[in-house]
């Protein structure tokens, strides 16, 4: 109820415009913000620029990097169960120490995969429960092919939708079966670049994505952007270019058609963890008061599965 003196709300709920729009900035005089090491995330930020209350007060009890890691983890193993055609996923993980660039650290290596259909197969599938995202990857292709964008093995439709499956939002799920499940590719994109950090402080990390023909690098190089669309909803896309926007081809270097098929989707990373990571927290902003590729699976592991 919107008009009630004490108002309960996820954040995932409230920074959408039709929710958020119904209160006036300065309708709070205190705003508690749970889970508040998430707070430079885009969704918190629209609602604490949006209100002017007297005090906003954060709460967190897991302001570090295993925060992000449980995340990586426990996402990248529902999308595998989320695309697996065969009730079966597969995983396999390890922590080694070691030193790497001269400094003592962990790497924690990690695996996980299904077998069946792959992404693209799932999507284009006759019986692929959400039509609504179906309709819009068709829309995708006709765009690509109006202006000869596909490449016969190097960029096709397949690696095309691919891609736009990782996308906040989109799933293959239906919405009335699982509706906040569309989230799931982004919420563990962003928490491994988290861990990841900036760019140049490491070089080490890495997020892989294999599917069918399709392959998808993630190294920091590229990272999420945030769109609004034309209802005013703000989400976050990964588009590997520097136009920010899917209707331009991804960078051949991250996104791109390999010959050897895998019948499925690993979800393979490699994740630097410095001594420095168990004791540094996430920093939260003041306004509140309180992530040379060493693959674990390459393409050669890939032919000799097929």
């Amino acid at each position: 109820e919107y008009n009630s003196d004490f108002v309960f709300a996820m954040v995932e709920t409230l920074h959408r415009n039709q929710h958020l729009f119904k209160y006036k900035k300065d309708d709070f005089d205190c705003i508690i913000l749970d889970e508040a090491h998430h707070s430079p995330a885009n969704t918190y930020q629209k609602i604490m620029n949006y209100f002017t209350p007297k005090l906003f007060l954060g709460m967190t009890a897991t302001p570090d990097k295993r925060d992000d890691l449980c995340t990586v983890i426990g996402e990248t193993l529902i999308n595998a169960e989320e695309h697996s055609t065969t009730g079966y996923r597969y995983s396999v993980g390890y922590f080694e120490e070691t030193n790497e660039q001269d400094k003592h650290c962990g790497i924690f290596r990690l695996v996980i995969l299904n077998f069946g259909r792959t992404i693209y197969e799932k999507f284009k599938s006759d019986d692929c429960p959400n039509k609504h995202f179906v309709e819009q990857m068709k829309t995708l292709s006709k765009s690509y092919n109006s202006r000869n964008l596909f490449l016969q093995k190097e960029f096709e439709e397949e690696t095309l939708w691919t891609l736009y499956a990782l996308q906040e939002g989109v799933t293959s799920v239906p919405p009335d079966q699982y509706h906040q499940r569309g989230n799931g590719s982004i919420r563990f994109i962003e928490s491994f670049f988290n861990i990841k950090g900036e760019n140049g402080c490491d070089n080490v990390s890495y997020l892989r994505i294999v599917s069918g023909r399709t392959r998808i690098i993630f190294d920091g190089a590229y990272q999420i952007s945030t769109k609004t669309n034309q209802n005013g909803e703000v989400f976050r896309v990964m588009t590997f270019n520097k136009e920010e926007n899917l209707d331009y081809k991804p960078d051949k270097k991250y996104v791109y058609y390999a010959d050897d098929y895998f019948p499925g989707t690993i979800i393979s990373a490699k994740i630097l963890l410095n001594d420095d990571d168990k004791d540094r927290g996430v920093e939260i902003p003041s306004e509140i008061l309180t992530t040379n590729y060493d693959d674990i699976l390459n393409d050669d592991d890939i032919k000799q599965i097929n």
